[in-house]
């Protein structure tokens, strides 16, 4: 069975696990002659098998020695199956390793998941049975692809003893993996797991309590790994990896039983989106090798002393972690201790750091936590009325030097007291001590300072001042440049290709400060984004993110730097700005001048504002994420306060644009004002064609207007210019809300605004096919007006259109004509372009062509002298349908294509819709079915949105003719289904046109009577007013129905008269080409092949 579902390059030899969803066995790959390990996937619903095809594409992908390789795979097979490296070994489960080699063990684990973390992959399955440990020493995680086949939690009714907690309801990352990994560590190292069932610490305890010999850093290390908040385990396995190294290092013989991975592992792929990793610190390889240096000469006895410098954000706790990681690399243990600038208890860092010297520590702590004098003495002797107390406190110095003298001895010391400003006045005594009397141990003391730190109590550099200059090393921490923001970010995207623009823009958001950039791509990555497109990581929208609370801490803390007049200036400023005028904040704040540009000369040399590189008298705030930040720590009435300012000084400013007045006026809830330049801001956006801008601000004047005592006029005024827009735009909710609000409105208008609404009124009534409607409204426009105006022309033109399509010809062309000479009267170009447009659509086809031409080229010269992209689309479109009649298809097609641009352009949906249906019959005329199909798609969807169910007619009628032409009389018939009544009454032409071709569809399915009946029903519903192309589609089609259930008297007869009508209306034509043209389409080959065939 199985040759005959893989390729027969592999020979089975033997199964190797099988159940009741895979299969494993060993084969022989004759190709490449070598044992391979084949997994086929037998059963699975769609979300396992596109697990499974989603894995093994990211892990074909993945090269590294310790991970076993994927050679082949098909997953479109019925059973899909992977070809994977065949790894000779023993599992874990079945070893009996001692502590030291599981150390090793574990360590290269750790950096094998480093690997598989970076390209965003997910164990979810580890355990002792998938690692697998080679003769040669190799360790390689397996079963990679068992794994694809759960789910991201366990299977219900499975509890792994490996399985991280959150893998019950949440979903996993790789701080799971590492659950699992500090599981089997506890459990190899004291020889049962650490808990007794399920995922609850029933009897959990510390390593060391088991085993009391287990270095203390692998104590802590274990603790974090089983943290059940996946907070508070270690944040990379690649930080794993190190310390299980430098607690293996000892252990000469381990390094060769276990071979270690070399560290630039090699792999290729994209990774996966939504991974952040822990990148490397960027910008300072010399320093870091100057503490390398340190750490070798501390080793041999001299000690050495590095003082980290940096204020909040610059990553100095990463700083901290690194330079632990390399002092572990060179066998150094490490103490640390943290002051507090809140709780300043006596000797609290130096308790913290030294208890982990030995269960021996001598400090009787409690007698001293209250006698000890604070900080107001300074390093100095005690007074003598105090001297039993300075003895006590000699006798604890003592002893603490002689306990870390003796820890240092049995292993070299890094001790570090993080916040050194914060210590009080004991622990700086002690550590003075210490300084002063350890200079020749294994020690490397680290003390981090932040300089911008407010403490006057004592200067800490007090110190050091006698202590050996040549041993003292000092790390400046500083922002990132924008090459090294590059760099970071490419590390910690997995090593992949970042965008070119990705860099420049979270520099400038972050300010190059390491916390917040880590802490803002971890926000997008959440959000989604930031995401991989293509070969690299883009931002796909709009920067600032949401302001997480870890993203919040951080900028608060680089704020936290600055006084409270710069914070505040810096919050006027990201209300005022982004750029603003340096006047403008000038006249927002109330500071004396000189302070003013004191605090805006440190926030440009801190990078919080930037001058403007054309303008010195212009500032920008740079970083969007930070002004969203100072923002929302604002109240809604401060928030008010600062937007009422920034009007006031930027309605002094010559020249500037209503929208940025607006945002000020609504943040300072002055609504007539944000009326006024709503309205300003709606017509500036009308002028450059932008009317879902222009809709958004009148909407918002539109609720301004429900705050104060408006005017009704002001108003309805306002009301229906949204109303038209909305109109345009097809917000068919919206215009109806907004109709109901202007319906309530309507006895308190002037007489004006009446007569435009019923015009309005008419139209919508006229899209949505309700031609009754459309008639009483047109009507009581002409009945309410007699001056010509332009909405009285409008008004006479859409009661033209319902007489045309109410079979009312002389009617039509009587009020057509009233408008163009109320139009000509008025010479307002709009006016002009209705009336030519109408007088168009209600010539007749024996009318001759170069009239229509003549009407429709006046219609284009009006519609660019109103320079409305929504005329020019009508316009073109009329043109169009010109070129149709005469069968100029491939020209049709070029005036459609415009036509549609210019609709696009002017957010007019229902012209749209229109211009692409036409386009649509045109493709098909040209044979060019895939492209109409998916124009008459797009065409009817705008239709069913709009609820214009003339549009939605005309669109579905032309698919049902793209349907038939495609030989898909299926698809005719469900394309058919969507017709309704509402599209008879709408466009009874179109709704004859569809029936017509639903006849030929059935005919073709030999469906004779039911097709003849659709035939006669669409002869029977086609007016006489339609297109000639309909009639003539609706006549051949009833033809071929009666000849198709041998009728061929009736279909001669109806062949006869269909000749004889087009000849007729060909003769009309007085170029010959053009009647050549019209006979060519309009002699259908239908009615011509019918007469031929009997006898003509």
């Amino acid at each position: 069975m199985l040759g005959r579902v893989l390729p027969s390059r592999y020979r089975y030899l033997r199964d190797l696990h099988r159940d009741d969803r895979g299969l494993v066995y060993l084969a022989f790959d004759v190709a490449e002659e070598r044992e391979v390990l084949i997994k086929q996937l037998l059963r699975g619903g769609g979300e396992v098998r596109t697990r499974f095809q989603r894995e093994a594409r990211a892990l074909s992908r993945l090269r590294h020695p310790g991970i076993a390789q994927i050679y082949d795979y098909n997953l479109s097979a019925p059973q899909p199956y992977l070809v994977m490296e065949y790894v000779p070994g023993e599992p874990l489960s079945q070893l009996m390793p001692s502590p030291a080699e599981v150390l090793a063990i574990f360590a290269n684990v750790a950096e094998v998941l480093s690997v598989v973390h970076s390209r965003g992959i997910v164990h979810r399955n580890l355990k002792p049975s998938n690692i697998l440990v080679t003769p040669l020493g190799e360790v390689k995680i397996t079963d990679f692809g068992l794994a694809s086949l759960d789910d991201d939690r366990p299977l219900r009714g499975e509890k792994s003893a490996y399985a991280a907690p959150e893998l019950q309801g949440r979903r996993s990352d790789a701080r799971s993996d590492l659950y699992a990994l500090g599981v089997m560590l506890y459990e190899y190292l004291t020889g049962e797991l650490p808990f007794r069932s399920g995922f609850g610490p029933l009897s959990l305890l510390r390593l060391r309590e088991r085993v009391p010999s287990a270095p203390a850093e692998l104590d802590v290390l274990v603790a974090e790994l089983l943290a059940p908040d996946p907070a508070a385990r270690p944040r990379s396995s690649a930080q794993v990896a190190v310390v299980l190294r430098a607690c293996a290092q000892h252990d000469t013989d381990v390094l060769i039983r276990v071979r270690r991975y070399p560290p630039n592992d090699h792999h290729d792929g994209a990774p996966l989106p939504g991974v952040w990793l822990e990148p490397p610190l960027v910008g300072y390889d010399a320093p870091l090798n100057a503490v390398r240096e340190a750490l070798g000469r501390a080793r041999e006895g001299q000690a050495q002393l590095l003082l980290v410098r940096g204020e909040a954000g610059l990553g100095m706790s990463k700083v901290i972690e690194e330079l632990l990681a390399m002092a572990h690399t060179q066998g150094f243990s490490w103490r640390y201790g943290s002051a507090s600038q809140t709780v300043r208890v006596p000797l609290a860092p130096l308790v913290q750091a030294l208890s982990k010297c030995g269960p021996d520590w001598p400090l009787d702590y409690e007698p001293l936590r209250g006698s000890l004098p604070e900080p107001a003495l300074p390093l100095a002797a005690l007074p003598a009325a105090e001297e039993a107390l300075y003895a006590q406190r000699q006798r604890l110095f003592v002893a603490c030097l002689e306990q870390v003298r003796r820890c240092s001895a049995e292993l070299p010391i890094v001790m570090v007291i993080d916040q050194l400003q914060w210590c009080d006045e004991a622990s700086l005594l002690l550590l003075h001590h210490l300084l002063a009397n350890l200079q020749q141990a294994p020690l490397l003391f680290i003390f981090t300072i932040d300089p911008h730190a407010d403490v006057s109590d004592h200067d800490v550099g007090d110190l050091w001042r006698s202590f050996p200059a040549e041993r003292i090393i000092t790390l400046d921490l500083h922002p990132l440049s924008l090459v090294e923001t590059q760099a970071f970010l490419t590390a910690g995207l997995g090593d992949a290709g970042v965008a070119e623009r990705l860099a420049p823009t979270l520099h400038r958001e972050s300010g190059g400060y390491p916390l917040i950039l880590e802490q803002l791509v971890q926000t997008m990555l959440a959000e989604g984004t930031l995401r991989w497109q293509g070969d690299a990581w883009q931002v796909v929208a709009a920067i600032p993110p949401a302001i997480t609370p870890d993203l919040g801490q951080a900028l608060a803390r680089r704020l936290s730097l600055f006084s409270p007049e710069a914070r505040e200036l810096l919050a006027l400023a990201a209300v005022v700005g982004p750029t603003f005028p340096y006047a403008v904040l000038r006249q927002a704040v109330s500071y004396p001048e000189e302070l003013l540009l004191d605090e805006v000369r440190g926030l440009v040399q801190a990078g919080l504002l930037v001058e403007d590189s054309a303008s010195s008298d212009y500032l920008t705030l740079p970083s969007r994420t930070l002004a969203r930040f100072v923002i929302s720590q604002l109240s809604k009435r401060r928030l008010r306060s600062y937007h009422r300012r920034a009007l006031a000084a930027w309605q002094a400013v010559e020249g500037i644009e209503a929208e940025r007045l607006l945002s000020h006026a609504e943040g300072a809830e002055d609504w007539e004002a944000v009326i006024r330049y709503a309205s300003l801001a709606a017509e500036r956006a009308l002028g450059r064609t932008a009317m879902q801008s222009a809709s958004q601000h009148l909407a918002s004047a539109l609720a301004a207007c429900r705050s104060i005592d408006l005017p009704a006029a002001q108003r309805g005024e306002l009301l229906l210019r949204q109303l038209q827009l909305l109109q345009r735009l097809g917000r068919r909710e919206d215009y109806q809300a907004c109709h109901v609000e202007l319906s309530a409105l309507i006895d308190r208008l002037p007489a004006e605004l009446v007569l435009a609404y019923w015009a309005e009124v008419g139209q919508q009534a006229w899209n949505e096919g309700e031609y009754g409607r459309a008639k009483e409204a047109f009507n009581r426009v002409l009945e309410g007006s007699s001056s010509p105006s332009a909405v009285r022309v409008r008004a006479q033109c859409g009661l033209s259109a319902v007489c045309s399509v109410s079979g009312q010809p002389q009617e039509a062309l009587d009020l057509v004509q009233q408008a163009l000479a109320e139009a000509h009267t008025l010479g307002d170009p709009v006016a002009l372009f209705d009336a030519y447009v109408q007088r168009f659509n209600t010539r007749d086809i024996d009318e001759r062509y170069e009239v229509s031409r003549q009407e429709i080229e006046a219609a284009l010269h009006y519609a660019r002298e109103s320079r409305d992209p929504a005329l020019m689309a009508m316009a073109l479109d009329s043109l169009a349908t010109l070129e149709l009649r005469t069968g100029d298809f491939a020209t049709a097609v070029q005036t459609l294509t415009r036509a549609v641009q210019h609709a696009t352009q002017s957010g007019f949906r229902s012209i749209e819709g229109f211009a692409r249906a036409n386009l649509g019959y045109a493709l098909i005329s040209l044979g060019r079915l895939a492209q109409a199909r998916e124009e008459l798609e797009r065409a009817q969807a705008i239709g069913e949105a709009l609820g214009n169910y003339r549009l939605s007619a005309y669109a579905l009628a032309f698919k049902l003719v793209e349907r038939y032409f495609a030989n898909d009389p299926e698809g005719v018939l469900r394309a058919s289904q969507g017709l309704t009544e509402r599209h008879q009454a709408a466009s009874p032409g179109f709704y004859a046109l569809a029936l017509a071709v639903k006849s030929q569809a059935l005919l073709a399915l030999d469906k004779l009577e039911t097709g003849l009946e659709a035939a006669s029903q669409a002869l029977a519903t086609v007016p006489t007013q339609s297109m000639d192309t309909i009639i003539t589609a609706v006549r051949a089609a009833y033809i071929l129905a009666l000849a198709a259930n041998d009728r061929h008297g009736e279909a001669m007869s109806q062949a006869e008269l269909a000749e004889v009508e087009i000849r007729r209306q060909a003769e009309q034509l007085a170029d010959p080409l053009l009647r050549q043209r019209f006979l060519a389409v309009y002699y259908n080959r239908v009615v011509l092949d019918y007469l031929q065939r009997q006898g003509r």
